[in-house]
């Protein structure tokens, strides 16, 4: 019993968890379309507007799309230069970002994710 507790503690210990790929293209090309999208935003302001009733549908409009660009910028981890699929979190211990992130293991020094749960 003991040498099949200290297997599975070596086995949790140097398991990958289901670290994602750092500075990856794919983070550098939302990058870009999100700069491209914040500059037609900007010029999207500066754009003069019908009248005045027309002025809260136009913020509301620029409000939608600054939620849509904020929710696509937390999907980027800056750390690890990669895009985060849903659930995915970066541990500040391990200094990576890990899929299906639990918690950091304080036993086996390691993350709880994906690949060793």
């Amino acid at each position: 019993m003991n040498i099949f507790l200290w297997i599975c503690y070596f086995m949790e210990t140097f398991k990958d968890p289901g670290f994602l790929p750092t500075n990856t293209v794919e983070y550098e090309d939302e990058l870009h379309e999100l700069f491209i999208e914040c500059r037609k935003l900007r010029s999207r302001c500066n754009l003069p507007f019908e009248g005045p009733e027309m002025l809260p549908l136009h913020v509301q409009a620029l409000r939608r799309s600054i939620k849509i660009l904020k929710r696509r910028l937390g999907s980027l981890c800056h750390t690890c230069g990669c895009v985060k699929p849903i659930r995915a979190k970066h541990c500040g211990l391990c200094n990576r970002c890990v899929r299906v992130m639990d918690h950091h293991c304080p036993v086996t020094d390691n993350c709880v994710g994906e690949d060793n749960r």
